[in-house]
């Protein structure tokens, strides 16, 4: 949603558009595509994250009793 929203039409201007405006206009497009995009790289991280963990409690929810008994008393 982040990228087809906010990125392709700033990817737009400078591919697109003939390049009559200013240099400012350019560089706020720029800008406001790098900080777009630091925010879509923290959404993807965070999700990451969040898949592994929940698939490492899935894992330990699902483990064999013996495996479970094993892992939270420590070695043996």
């Amino acid at each position: 949603m982040i990228t087809f929203r906010f990125h392709f039409p700033r990817n737009r201007i400078p591919l697109e558009d003939p390049l009559t405006r200013p240099a400012a206009y350019y560089h706020q497009v720029v800008t406001e595509w790098a900080a777009g995009n630091s925010i879509r790289l923290a959404v993807i991280v965070t999700a990451i994250v969040l898949v592994a963990v929940s698939m490492i409690r899935i894992a330990r929810d699902t483990a064999p009793k013996e495996l479970r008994d094993f892992n939270t008393s420590g070695a043996r």
